[in-house]
């Protein structure tokens, strides 16, 4: 068993099938949060215990922003590609959504003395980070 599904086993998440009863419908999707909170918690102690930083993001909107002008649009956004329609950046959408992800994460560190905080915008930054 590998790392995820064995942390996801630890968890208590374990396939579930929804049906066509609303009541069942339910209680599975309440039974879906309460083990995805679960699992959360879970994360958070396994990364404190590893000395790693784990922070959590609100990730609205991350899609359809664009990554290096901060345009938000619904069709910034078309399947895979993201093509901002106010400075033109195109770029793979996962990617660009991700990279929102990371400069939230950062926006909401606090300052530690002797790091820079800077947004991270293309792929060099991102690899210098990793």
């Amino acid at each position: 068993m590998d790392e995820g599904a064995r942390l996801l086993s630890e968890c208590g998440v374990n396939s579930l099938t929804v049906g066509s009863n609303p009541t069942l419908s339910a209680s599975i999707s309440m039974v879906r949060s309460l083990k995805f909170s679960r699992l959360l918690r879970r994360i958070q102690e396994l990364a404190e215990i590893s000395g790693v930083h784990c922070q959590l993001v609100n990730p609205a909107h991350t899609s359809q922003t664009c990554s290096q002008c901060g345009y938000v649009h619904k069709l910034n956004r078309v399947g895979e590609i993201f093509k901002c329609r106010n400075c033109g950046y195109t770029a793979d959408a996962d990617w660009n959504a991700s990279l929102n992800i990371l400069n939230l994460g950062l926006a909401q560190e606090p300052m530690v003395p002797g790091r820079v905080k800077t947004p991270v915008s293309n792929h060099v930054e991102v690899r210098k980070l990793m």
